[in-house]
C-alpha cells in the first residue's frame, strides 16, 4: 500500500517546539526524533540497525554521533567521534568531515569474531 492510499496523521515534533508540525504516513510503525536538531542531522549518508533486542542503532555520517533508541524511544547510549576539547569548540571552525563515520553496526557477543573474547 502506498502512503497516499494508507493516509496521513499530524506529527508534532514534542521535543522541540520549533520544528513545525508535518504529514505522516500510517504505514510508519516507529519514528524517534532527536532533541537538537543538529544531533541527528547529516550532510551525507547514516545508518540505521534494528536489533534483535528490538532497540535501533542510529549513527549520523557527518556529526560522528552513534545512539541507541529503545523501542520506547528511550536512550540507552550514545556516544561520538568528537573529543571533549572539539565538542566545546565551535564547529564552524572544524574542517567538515573531521569526525565523520560512514555507518555503525551492533555485533552480538555470539558473532564469530567476538566469541573467544571477554
Amino acid at each position: 500500500m502506498n502512503p497516499p492510499t494508507a493516509g496521513y496523521v499530524t506529527w508534532t515534533f514534542d521535543k522541540d517546539t520549533h520544528k513545525s508540525s508535518q504529514l505522516l504516513s500510517k504505514q510508519v510503525v516507529w519514528k524517534y526524533g532527536s532533541v537538537s536538531n543538529l544531533t541527528l542531522f547529516s550532510h551525507l549518508g547514516s545508518s540505521v540497525q534494528r536489533l534483535p533486542n528490538g532497540n535501533t542503532l542510529i549513527c549520523a555520517t557527518t556529526q560522528g554521533y552513534m545512539v541507541e533508541v529503545t523501542a520506547g524511544g528511550q536512550v540507552a547510549w550514545s556516544t561520538s567521534t568528537l573529543s571533549p576539547t572539539a565538542a566545546s569548540s565551535s564547529h564552524r571552525r572544524r574542517p567538515a568531515m573531521t569526525n565523520a563515520v560512514p555507518r555503525a553496526y551492533r555485533y552480538g557477543t555470539s558473532f564469530a569474531v567476538l566469541s573467544a573474547r571477554t
